[in-house]
């Protein structure tokens, strides 16, 4: 069964989901755009995570430019979040690594880090 969620993280039945989703402006959290690439944060309602814990229903997104000479591990990269605070950290560590030619793993799995460590001293499982 799909879950959906607002972007406070709270359920919503199918019909709220597909107002909000159809307003493609509202969705869209942070955006890079340069000539070779767009990077896309957006908040997309709907759970991405497997293990039926909390929710991720925010994506960060590469959609690189035909043609564009950019290093593999961007071309078609996607990360989950969390929350919206999570999403707009993540896409700016994104955009840091992308400026500095820098493989986004490490960064992002030391930002989720970060942020699970903060769940637990806040009591946020």
């Amino acid at each position: 069964m799909i879950t959906y969620y607002d972007m406070d993280g709270k359920p919503i039945d199918f019909p709220t989901w597909k107002k909000l989703f159809n307003d493609v402006p509202g969705r869209q959290i942070a955006e890079f755009v340069d000539a070779r690439l767009r990077i896309s944060t957006m908040w997309m309602g709907c759970d991405q995570n497997p293990s039926g814990s909390r929710p991720l229903i925010f994506e960060t997104m590469i959609f690189v430019n035909e043609g564009a000479d950019v290093a593999p591990e961007f071309d078609q990269s996607y990360w989950w979040w969390h929350t919206k605070e999570e999403a707009k950290e993540g896409h700016d560590v994104v955009v840091h690594c992308y400026r500095e030619g820098i493989d986004p793993e490490g960064p992002v799995r030391a930002l989720r880090e970060k942020h699970s460590k903060i769940r637990s001293v806040d009591g946020d499982h």
